[in-house]
């Protein structure tokens, strides 16, 4: 593991380091972790230094001190294992490319490389100016810090100036996937590689790359030959740092497609695995176990979740890793949000508070106010959820993204519906139609939420023509959408059902659907459904199909967690239908005063009406 020395996080550090640790890599006698940003804050260095040691698989440490004093390049320098320091040394050079060389050198020496292995790699090491090294570094500093648009800058000015620098390419070609320019990163992946100058290690640095792109770009099909290509040929050559890379993108892709079985817990395993033994860095293995984590919830196996992403929390913390912090604290709630523990959600999320001011980083941050969105929403807090909404809507401005928006926007179009705000619900879901369908050929990971949306809000408000005829044109003119958002179709397709007139057929499929969302304890969303079937029958329930249908879904949802709005308020529209006026009056009061927010002016109108019609002789 190479590390610094003394809190300095300056270019000469950051891509200094980062790319010191890249060169290392080369070498297939050595594994090398890369410093995070989070380890230039560390109070103790050399307290630091000794806790890396002792983590399974790092061997070595290399501590690093660069500075430039006049027109000198220096670097302090600290080998240690567990139990002793092995090596000390202060280099000096003219240039900062110099000055790698002769840290590379020094390192490979103190490990026990031959010199016939040191200077075969390092003559096919790339030479660059200084303005180029520089710029480069300087770049490569700014991704490692998330300063993407100031990174592309610097990189393309190191490109520009020697197209042959083949780092800068590979580190410009992942800034541009950061900042969203997926095409662009892909024509520069594919400009390289059909130049015919590559060597095979470096076509093999760009594969995961081109592959990371094309998924995002939705070329899932072409995306998953590349990857089968690669992967055998990372396999021939033993080249575990690509292997590794290749089945994240194989997870990343099956999330892609849709695709939701256990052999992503075996992969993540094996993947998890491997990166304990390889690429033992904290921060690296908390992220796998966060993955991980992901998909142990995804797959109900809830405790293994909490467990797996309890470790993950562990190792954030040994490197201050405060955004792997947040995001894992929200993937703790996020297990207790789907089987509907919203009060446990709402404390893991509190034991997360800590960390936000701490976190740079808008995805993190992204994730957890969306969390808390859903929750505080859930628990009727209607405060809190607009101070979330307010976060999102700010990161917005604040990052220049729209990501935060667009979930703002979908957290606003839920809470509308499940108010019967239809017309606001109508609006927000327009506004963010806006935004995710502008490239119907290449739509966003949003974009089927979106459709399913506005295919919810047709059936509700639209005669059940146009409801059918959007949603046969969206089917049409996306092929993979039925697959996306089959459960979400299942509930529109009820509607439709329903205003055609065939009531029993969709009781059926929402009972279905609520089935399903059992059986993956995804109790969250089969509560929304059972929401959803009662409302469908709680004005006729004169009708003893309808009636006994609402007793069962009121009987399920009194065994599971749940918010007291909506299901006392249908509860008391039960007694009510049934004459038990003094009942439903007595639960819809008490209601009243739990319900917060959520106490609509047609809530008390109906309240009313059962008090006068109790009142009558």
């Amino acid at each position: 593991a190479i590390m610094p020395s003394f809190n300095n996080n300056d270019w000469l550090n950051i891509g200094g380091l980062n790319y010191l640790s890249q060169r290392l890599l080369d070498y297939q006698e050595i594994q090398t972790i890369q410093p995070e940003n989070s380890w230039f804050e560390q109070g103790n260095q050399d307290v630091f230094g000794i806790e890396l040691t002792q983590l399974p698989g790092i061997e070595y440490v290399l501590m690093v001190e660069n500075q430039k004093q006049n027109n000198q390049f220096l670097a302090k320098l600290l080998l240690r294992n567990k139990d002793q320091i092995i090596a000390k040394q202060t280099l000096q050079a003219d240039t900062v490319s110099m000055l790698l060389n002769q840290i590379e050198t020094w390192t490979l020496q103190q490990l026990g490389i031959s010199a016939d292995v040191i200077i075969n790699q390092q003559q096919s090491q790339p030479k660059v100016t200084d303005f180029v090294m520089e710029s480069y570094l300087r770049g490569l500093a700014a991704a490692r810090s998330r300063d993407y648009e100031k990174a592309e800058q610097l990189l393309n000015t190191a490109v520009e100036q020697d197209p042959t620098f083949y780092p800068a390419w590979l580190t410009l070609a992942d800034v541009e996937s950061e900042l969203g320019h997926f095409d662009k990163a892909l024509g520069l992946i594919n400009t390289l590689i059909s130049s015919g100058k590559l060597d095979q290690e470096l076509s093999q640095k760009l594969a995961p790359i081109q592959v990371k792109n094309l998924i995002y770009l939705n070329r899932l099909d072409e995306a998953q030959t590349l990857l089968d290509q690669y992967m055998q040929q990372a396999k021939a050559n033993h080249d575990i740092n690509t292997i590794m890379y290749n089945m994240n993108n194989q997870l990343v892709l099956n999330d892609y497609r849709g695709i939701d079985d256990v052999s992503d817990i075996a992969l993540s395993t094996e993947l998890l695995a491997l990166t304990e033994k390889f690429d033992p860095a904290p921060n690296q293995v908390g992220a796998r176990q966060h993955n991980l984590a992901v998909i142990l919830n995804e797959h109900s196996r809830e405790e293994q979740a909490i467990t797996t992403i309890k470790l993950a929390i562990k190792n954030f913390k040994i490197t201050n890793n405060h955004e792997g912090i947040l995001s894992s604290y929200r993937v703790w709630a996020n297990v207790h949000t789907y089987l509907a523990q919203f009060k446990a959600a709402q404390l893991v999320l509190e034991s997360a508070e800590p960390y936000l001011a701490k976190v740079e980083g808008a995805r993190a941050l992204m994730y957890y106010w969306t969390a808390y969105a859903w929750i505080h929403y859930e628990l009727g807090d209607l405060k809190a959820f607009h101070k979330s909404i307010d976060a999102l809507n700010q990161m917005s401005i604040d990052y220049a993204n729209l990501q935060p928006k667009v979930e703002a926007l979908v957290q606003q179009a839920n809470m509308a519906i499940s108010y019967g705000l239809y017309n606001q619900a109508r609006t927000t879901v327009d506004a963010l139609l806006e935004i995710v369908t502008t490239d119907p050929e290449n739509y966003p990971i949003d974009a089927p939420y979106a459709l399913a949306l506005d295919l919810y809000l047709l059936a509700l408000m639209q005669p059940v023509e146009i409801a059918k005829a959007k949603r046969a044109q969206y089917l049409s003119a996306y092929p993979e959408l039925a697959e996306w958002i089959e459960n979400e179709l299942m509930l529109i397709d009820a509607l439709i059902l329903t205003a055609e007139g065939f009531n029993q057929q969709a009781i059926e499929k929402l009972i279905a659907l609520e089935n399903r969302y059992i059986e993956t304890r995804d109790i969250s969303y089969a509560n929304d459904t059972s929401y959803v079937l009662i409302q469908l029958l709680i004005s006729d329930l004169s009708d003893e199909i309808n009636l006994q249908t609402v007793k069962a879904a009121l009987d399920r949802l009194a065994d599971r967690e749940h918010f007291a709005y909506p299901f006392n308020k249908f509860k008391a529209q039960l007694l009510a239908q049934q004459n038990k006026l003094i009942q439903a009056i007595s639960l819809m009061s008490e209601l009243k005063a739990q319900a917060n927010d959520f106490w609509t002016p047609e809530d008390q109108l109906l309240l009313e009406s059962w008090q006068a019609k109790n009142s009558q002789p």
